[in-house]
């Protein structure tokens, strides 16, 4: 039987997973993890679309201050 803690990341590996996260072993050159191509799962995002949230649409930087 798995400890409650394993249990959750057991979960989230798995959830992840089922996202598209392939988990890469170590073999000599490190653990790693990176997206699968192709995944089905659907993310939320739109490459063409500025997300400007409210809180950062005040500038409250000091005049001359460049970004």
């Amino acid at each position: 039987m798995l400890s409650p803690s394993a249990r959750i990341l057991q979960d989230v590996k798995r959830s992840l997973e089922d996202a598209g996260v392939l988990f890469i072993p170590e073999n000599g050159g490190g653990a790693g993890v990176r997206l699968a191509k192709g995944a089905n799962a659907s993310i939320d995002t739109n490459e063409t679309e500025t997300v400007q949230y409210e809180e950062h649409l005040k500038n409250d930087a000091p005049p001359g201050a460049g970004g």
